[in-house]
């Protein structure tokens, strides 16, 4: 059995996986696209570039080397129509690339495949994944991928396959309209009730009394009304 890489029938389709993967590509966190759902180590993530109402998902992994941070891989697999899966592995920028790039499942050398190309983010390898490796992988319980990084230095990078067959059942064919979400309207809720406003209370600067002292009217015999304001204190 023979991981080699043959002639793409989907040259158009081929950048449509770097929407789904940002610089950082061995860093999960830094992938874009909204995750759709996650199964076991794996992830869906879609994007719409393609415009409104059009599925772009990918059944997504990234992991880094034990002994070395820097170096790590993405893997990215998508379904195309009739009945077509491609597998795209983005590998580091320092790779050796007449090495290619290796693949063993449990323990089963399945070959090398060669880099199609490499980008500011990374290099990638591009090739349609047969049914008897796709098969392997449903069935498996750990893919390697090696690196090189002289011709005699491989690096290999284990990329868990727990849940990868719920996850390849759930991922949608390339350009699949998108899925409707419903949403279910929620409860009325009560609103609590206004507080009542407070009057604002006036403060009196200064030390000035503001008491009012009346005094009492003359008498009639005075022929005065007078009334007076005392001063306070």
């Amino acid at each position: 059995m023979a991981f080699s890489l043959k002639k793409l029938k989907y040259p158009a389709l081929f950048g449509l996986a770097l929407a789904l993967t940002g610089v950082g590509f061995a860093q999960p966190a830094n992938a874009q696209g909204v995750v759709r759902s996650g199964h076991g180590a794996w992830q869906i993530r879609c994007d719409n570039k393609s415009g409104p109402g059009v599925d772009i998902c990918a059944l997504m992994q990234s992991v880094t080397a034990k002994n070395n941070p820097n170096i790590g891989i993405t893997v990215i697999l998508q379904k195309h129509k009739n009945n077509k899966t491609i597998l795209r592995v983005q590998a580091p920028l320092g790779v050796l690339l007449p090495g290619g790039l290796g693949l063993t499942v449990d323990g089963k050398k399945l070959g090398r495949t060669t880099f199609l190309r490499c980008l500011p983010s990374g290099c990638l390898a591009d090739v349609p994944l047969e049914k008897k490796i796709l098969k392997l992988f449903k069935s498996g319980k750990k893919a390697t991928f090696v690196v090189f990084e002289t011709p005699n230095k491989g690096i290999g990078l284990p990329v868990s396959l727990t849940g990868f067959t719920a996850g390849f059942k759930a991922l949608p064919v390339m350009g699949a309209p998108a899925k409707a979400i419903s949403v279910k309207p929620g409860k009325p809720v009560a609103l609590p009730p206004k507080p009542v406003a407070k009057a604002p209370t006036k403060k009196v600067k200064g030390n000035v009394s503001t008491t009012v002292k009346s005094l009492p009217l003359p008498s009639a015999s005075s022929g005065k009304n007078e009334s007076r304001l005392a001063p306070g204190g």
